[in-house]
């Protein structure tokens, strides 16, 4: 339970800090937020899928709708494509760490 915590601490780290950051030091570029939002996120989204086994099927819905609130506060409409892949590339990271883990047996 307390790695699950841990993780969705990152994940509000990442999704609210990360662009409040960005605005205050004056970075709101497109580049800086496409890339936390097509590298970072995703990257997260899969380790934190593969770490957390026990809560495999609850935690990547976690990671998707922890995103939501981000979309109307930092993107606009267009971006409700992510909280699907988040919660996609999530799975996929449950699904490697089954399948790890199986294979160990």
């Amino acid at each position: 339970m307390k790695k699950l915590l841990v993780l969705l601490g990152i994940g509000i780290l990442l999704f609210y800090i990360s662009p409040v950051f960005f605005k205050m030091i004056g970075i709101e570029t497109l580049g800086l937020m496409v890339i936390a939002l097509l590298v970072l996120y995703p990257l997260y989204s899969l380790v934190a899928g593969f770490i957390v086994p026990k809560w495999r099927l609850v935690f990547p819905l976690c990671i998707g709708l922890l995103f939501i609130p981000a979309i109307y506060l930092f993107y606009n409409e267009s971006a409700w494509v992510y909280p699907i892949r988040y919660t996609m590339i999530a799975y996929l990271g449950a699904g490697l760490s089954y399948i790890n883990r199986v294979g160990d047996n």
